[in-house]
Protein backbone atom coordinates (compact mmCIF):
# COMPACT_ATOMS: atom_id res chain seq x y z
CA UNK A 1 0.00 0.00 0.00
CA UNK A 2 1.40 3.32 -0.92
CA UNK A 3 1.13 5.80 1.75
CA UNK A 4 2.05 9.33 2.39
CA UNK A 5 5.45 10.86 3.33
CA UNK A 6 4.05 11.42 7.25
CA UNK A 7 2.80 7.81 7.49
CA UNK A 8 -0.54 8.82 8.92
CA UNK A 9 -1.65 5.48 7.88
CA UNK A 10 -4.07 6.31 5.40
CA UNK A 11 -3.03 5.87 1.40
CA UNK A 12 -1.61 8.41 -0.75
CA UNK A 13 -4.26 6.74 -4.06
CA UNK A 14 -7.36 5.18 -2.88
CA UNK A 15 -7.56 3.71 -6.23
CA UNK A 16 -4.35 1.89 -4.98
CA UNK A 17 -5.81 0.45 -1.49
CA UNK A 18 -8.83 -0.43 -3.40
CA UNK A 19 -6.56 -2.55 -6.00
CA UNK A 20 -4.82 -3.97 -2.85
CA UNK A 21 -7.50 -4.90 -1.25
CA UNK A 22 -9.03 -6.78 -4.53
CA UNK A 23 -6.14 -8.87 -4.62
CA UNK A 24 -6.49 -9.54 -0.63
CA UNK A 25 -10.22 -10.93 -1.16
CA UNK A 26 -9.32 -12.89 -4.28
CA UNK A 27 -6.49 -14.68 -2.93
CA UNK A 28 -9.11 -15.18 -0.03
CA UNK A 29 -11.80 -16.09 -2.92
CA UNK A 30 -9.36 -18.95 -4.26
CA UNK A 31 -8.27 -20.26 -0.78
CA UNK A 32 -12.08 -20.86 -0.02
CA UNK A 33 -12.80 -22.57 -3.55
CA UNK A 34 -10.00 -25.23 -2.38
CA UNK A 35 -11.29 -25.54 0.95
CA UNK A 36 -14.94 -26.53 -0.51
CA UNK A 37 -16.19 -23.17 1.07
CA UNK A 38 -18.50 -21.63 -1.72
CA UNK A 39 -20.64 -19.47 0.66
CA UNK A 40 -17.31 -17.59 1.92
CA UNK A 41 -16.59 -17.44 -1.97
CA UNK A 42 -20.16 -15.78 -2.10
CA UNK A 43 -19.69 -13.05 0.97
CA UNK A 44 -16.59 -12.26 -0.22
CA UNK A 45 -18.09 -11.42 -3.92
CA UNK A 46 -20.09 -8.98 -2.43
CA UNK A 47 -17.11 -6.97 -1.26
CA UNK A 48 -15.04 -7.63 -4.29
CA UNK A 49 -17.86 -6.41 -6.48
CA UNK A 50 -18.05 -2.67 -4.52
CA UNK A 51 -14.10 -2.86 -4.81
CA UNK A 52 -14.17 -3.10 -8.63
CA UNK A 53 -16.59 -0.65 -8.85
CA UNK A 54 -15.01 1.68 -6.51
CA UNK A 55 -11.96 1.67 -9.22
CA UNK A 56 -14.46 1.72 -11.72
CA UNK A 57 -15.22 5.16 -10.95
CA UNK A 58 -11.86 6.39 -9.51
CA UNK A 59 -10.66 6.28 -13.42
CA UNK A 60 -12.38 9.75 -14.24
CA UNK A 61 -10.10 11.35 -11.85
CA UNK A 62 -7.25 9.93 -13.56
CA UNK A 63 -6.36 7.62 -10.86
CA UNK A 64 -5.82 4.04 -11.93
CA UNK A 65 -3.81 0.68 -10.87
CA UNK A 66 -0.19 0.55 -11.99
CA UNK A 67 0.09 -1.85 -14.89
CA UNK A 68 1.46 -3.94 -12.69
CA UNK A 69 -1.23 -4.33 -10.33
CA UNK A 70 -3.58 -4.42 -12.97
CA UNK A 71 -1.88 -8.12 -14.06
CA UNK A 72 -1.09 -9.17 -10.47
CA UNK A 73 -5.35 -8.51 -10.58
CA UNK A 74 -6.03 -10.36 -13.50
CA UNK A 75 -4.13 -13.61 -12.70
CA UNK A 76 -5.51 -13.71 -9.67
CA UNK A 77 -9.26 -13.54 -11.01
CA UNK A 78 -8.14 -15.90 -13.57
CA UNK A 79 -6.67 -18.12 -11.14
CA UNK A 80 -9.60 -17.82 -9.40
CA UNK A 81 -12.16 -18.76 -12.42
CA UNK A 82 -10.11 -21.66 -13.32
CA UNK A 83 -10.87 -22.91 -9.35
CA UNK A 84 -14.36 -22.29 -9.72
CA UNK A 85 -14.63 -24.17 -13.27
CA UNK A 86 -13.03 -27.07 -11.62
CA UNK A 87 -15.48 -26.90 -8.26
CA UNK A 88 -18.18 -26.96 -11.05
CA UNK A 89 -16.98 -29.72 -13.21
CA UNK A 90 -16.30 -31.73 -10.08
CA UNK A 91 -19.66 -30.84 -8.63
CA UNK A 92 -21.43 -31.80 -11.78
CA UNK A 93 -19.31 -35.03 -12.02
CA UNK A 94 -20.46 -36.11 -8.35
CA UNK A 95 -24.22 -35.37 -9.74
CA UNK A 96 -23.86 -37.28 -12.26
CA UNK A 97 -22.91 -40.12 -10.19
CA UNK A 98 -25.72 -39.18 -7.67
CA UNK A 99 -28.10 -39.69 -10.84
CA UNK A 100 -26.81 -43.16 -11.69
CA UNK A 101 -27.19 -44.61 -8.20
CA UNK A 102 -30.54 -43.02 -7.68
CA UNK A 103 -31.80 -44.96 -11.13
CA UNK A 104 -30.17 -48.15 -10.54
CA UNK A 105 -31.93 -48.18 -6.81
CA UNK A 106 -35.08 -47.24 -8.43
CA UNK A 107 -34.47 -50.15 -10.95
CA UNK A 108 -33.58 -52.30 -7.99
CA UNK A 109 -36.34 -51.22 -5.81
CA UNK A 110 -39.35 -52.03 -8.36
CA UNK A 111 -37.22 -55.55 -9.34
CA UNK A 112 -37.48 -56.07 -5.44
CA UNK A 113 -40.87 -55.15 -5.08
CA UNK A 114 -41.93 -57.82 -8.30
CA UNK A 115 -39.67 -60.49 -6.57
CA UNK A 116 -41.15 -60.15 -3.53
CA UNK A 117 -44.78 -59.94 -5.01
CA UNK A 118 -44.39 -63.08 -6.33
CA UNK A 119 -42.57 -64.93 -3.98
CA UNK A 120 -45.39 -66.31 -2.00
CA UNK A 121 -47.26 -67.32 -5.11
CA UNK A 122 -44.48 -69.19 -5.48
CA UNK A 123 -44.43 -70.79 -1.92
CA UNK A 124 -47.84 -71.84 -1.88
CA UNK A 125 -47.23 -73.78 -4.90
CA UNK A 126 -44.31 -75.23 -3.30
CA UNK A 127 -46.39 -76.69 -0.34
CA UNK A 128 -49.49 -77.84 -1.98
CA UNK A 129 -47.27 -80.28 -3.95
Amino acid sequence: MTLPADHSGVPADPVQAMSEELGRLLTQQIACVREGNLDRVEQIAVRTDALVAGIASGRPSGSVPAASQKAHLKRLYDELTLALRAERDDIQTKLKQLRQVKKALGAYGRDAGARSALRPAALDDASRQ
